[in-house]
């Protein structure tokens, strides 16, 4: 049995007698490091020994070559030096974590960006019982209240189809992981069009698949996406980086 202590140190660590462990960030790349979910801003550059659930895993796969992989998925867990590591969903996107660290005598709980909210596509995070947290604060001041999700979800459907109404396309610019996944599955859920994808959402969208969630879309870089695209009658999903191929009016 050990206490758990949190060190900031070019990231966040914990540390116990025998175990080091970094969350979201890397010393070195020998570093042991728990990675909570795909987005860029927590995957350090240098990825030493890997510890996150096979979905966040196969996500980076799009991304980096080769990285030391150890998988631990909900509800299972995991022994290192003197503390036991156990993961359960955040809510936030697919094969995000909160991670559950005991060191028989204080239990910590890490967990990257949170939602307890179901969504469409996603059942929202249930708490941990934990002596200390770490968790991600974007929103934590009680001053950001926002709507609720099915208010949401029924502008961005009026939207739709207002918009193609007009004769224009509608297009999101939206996070290639999570966001883009949510509006593809809302818009496969009420509009019965077809959803076209740049690269990055269309690959991501290809593990959401994979791992059971029902999307239907059309890549852009394929002959039935450009197809469909040229018709008009659709939406256009891309990452921020991305714009559609066309001088449609969008």
């Amino acid at each position: 049995m050990s206490r758990i202590i949190v060190l900031r140190r070019g990231g966040l660590i914990v540390k116990t007698s025998e175990t080091e462990l970094w969350l979201d960030s890397a010393g070195s790349s020998k570093s042991l490091i728990l990675i909570s979910h795909a987005h860029s801003d927590h995957i350090p550059r240098n990825l030493g020994k890997v510890i996150s659930t096979p979905e966040t895993a196969c996500i980076l796969k799009i991304f980096r070559d080769s990285f030391d992989w150890i998988g631990l998925r909900f509800g299972e867990s995991i022994e290192f030096g003197d503390v036991r590591i156990s993961a359960e969903s955040s809510g936030h996107v697919l094969g995000s974590s909160q991670f559950l660290i005991d060191s028989g005598d204080e239990r910590l709980v890490y967990t990257g960006d949170l939602n307890v909210y179901d969504s469409i596509v996603l059942r929202g995070a249930k708490p941990i019982d934990a002596d200390k947290l770490i968790i991600e604060a974007t929103y934590g001041s009680p001053s950001y209240v926002f709507p609720k999700r099915e208010e949401i979800y029924a502008k961005i459907v009026d939207w739709i189809i207002k918009t193609i109404k007009s004769g224009e396309i509608p297009a999101f610019k939206v996070y290639a992981l999570g966001k883009a996944q949510e509006i593809m599955k809302l818009i496969n859920t009420y509009l019965k069009i077809p959803v076209i994808t740049s690269w990055t959402v269309s690959k991501i969208a290809e593990k959401y698949v994979d791992h059971g969630v029902r999307l239907s879309y059309l890549p852009i870089y394929t002959d039935e996406g450009l197809e469909a695209f040229s018709q008009g009658e659709c939406v256009y999903i891309a990452s921020k980086r991305r714009n559609p191929p066309s001088k449609r009016r969008i």
